[in-house]
């Protein structure tokens, strides 16, 4: 993201992140206690946040980051069944007694 002038984003999270609390900020009480939006602050992050989707879309494809991130969690995901086989089988079957009334 960097090179698409959002040096500080290193994730899609933390872009996200930034637009919810730019959102969040642009909700305020009034001194009667009610919620209102800065429908104009409102205006401009919209076209800031699809700014910041498009970089970060292009961002993705460029590093092809989608198929890499299923790629390390399907790893993840296999050293964890591999390293707690037992747990898990155990779980499936308190799970299957608990559904046929065991």
């Amino acid at each position: 993201m960097a090179g698409r002038s959002y040096p500080s984003f290193t994730s899609p999270a933390d872009a996200e992140q930034s637009i919810r609390v730019a959102r969040e900020g642009l909700t305020k009480p009034d001194a009667t206690g009610l919620m209102h939006t800065d429908t104009e602050g409102l205006s401009r992050l919209k076209q800031a946040e699809i700014a910041l989707a498009i970089a970060d879309y292009e961002c993705q494809t460029d590093v092809d980051y989608q198929p890499r991130l299923r790629a390390v969690t399907h790893q993840y995901q296999e050293r964890f069944v591999a390293e707690h086989r037992a747990e898990l089988e155990a779980w499936v079957l308190y799970e299957t007694e608990q559904r046929s009334g065991r």
